[in-house]
């Protein structure tokens, strides 16, 4: 994880919950992504307008009881920077090709990298500033929210330009401007890349859009500011979805809570408390031998 304040890029185990590693990177890093071989962490630094590519390196020790065991023990160094736009901001890893994505809030760009030379290979510009981005797995289009636009672009990758531009349904008249005129924030496309959910943060709702003709199919009411969207695989034995495969988690910044939706009904069927503010979301699913 990422640790604003501090500059740093913090290292976890996920069983004792310790910290194992720390590297410091830059100036208020943000959302870090992952090579698919585990062997770098591609850094957007806010405070500097680059990406610190961290090399993770991992040493085997034994521990001092040999009923201990043997631990791991990380040493994270940061190998290069390279300079991008303008406040970066979120990145992604491209499921076929592995290509690292990095997007430039006020660079109004994604910068595509080969991370097996961990180099900076093209850019695509857009009409605004970037905010989250949603990329099909077979890297051909990225669905893309901007600043100040209740609404989404949609990037052809490969032509690397933007190629269409949609709009959400009119907001009520007298819709208070958003935080940063942030109108639209998550972006999620179903898990078979038939719909694009798409969260407007002022009109307190997600609309639902076909793919590829980007036609409007459903609006579901949500709490206050929905933030972030995350799919998750939904067990035979749960009781609260009774139709479809998966659940859509949204968080809803304003409203202090997640809610689940049933995509196949398109309605919200659970609402968790969970204090003020909460964000982006990743959703954990056990496999269950029930």
């Amino acid at each position: 994880m990422t640790v604003e304040e501090t500059g740093e890029l913090v290292i976890v185990d996920a069983r004792s919950h310790k910290v194992l590693g720390r590297a410091s990177v830059g100036k208020q890093p943000n959302q870090l992504t992952l090579t698919q071989d585990g062997q770098f962490a591609y850094v957007p630094l806010r405070g500097e307008a680059q990406v610190a590519i961290v090399e993770l390196e991992f040493e085997v020790k034994a521990r001092p009881s040999a009923r201990e065991g043997m631990e791991i023990v990380p040493h994270p160094r940061v190998v290069k920077r390279v300079p991008i736009g303008a406040w970066p901001h979120n990145s992604y890893t491209g499921e076929t090709s592995a290509r690292i994505y990095v997007t430039s809030f006020l660079g109004k760009k994604i910068h595509v990298f080969d991370p097996r030379k961990n180099e900076l290979l093209f850019e695509i510009e857009f009409p605004g500033e970037v905010r989250p981005v949603a990329l099909t797995r077979d890297e051909s289009r990225a669905y893309v929210a901007l600043s100040d636009f209740h609404g989404f672009v949609v990037a052809d990758i490969p032509q690397r330009k933007v190629v269409a531009r949609v709009e959400l349904p009119p907001l009520p008249a007298g819709t208070p401007e958003p935080f940063l005129k942030t109108y639209v924030h998550g972006l999620a496309l179903s898990p078979d890349e038939r719909e694009l959910w798409v969260t407007s943060c002022a009109g307190a709702a997600l609309y639902v859009y076909s793919l590829p003709e980007l036609k409007l199919q459903a609006k579901v009411p949500t709490g206050k500011f929905p933030h972030w969207l995350a799919w998750q695989p939904r067990r035979e034995h749960a009781s609260n979805v009774k139709a479809g495969d998966w659940v859509l988690w949204v968080s809803q910044t304003e409203s202090g809570q997640v809610s689940a939706v049933d995509p196949s009904t398109r309605k919200v069927v659970a609402d968790i408390p969970t204090g003020p503010g909460p964000k982006r979301i990743v959703v954990y699913s056990a496999r269950s031998n029930e």
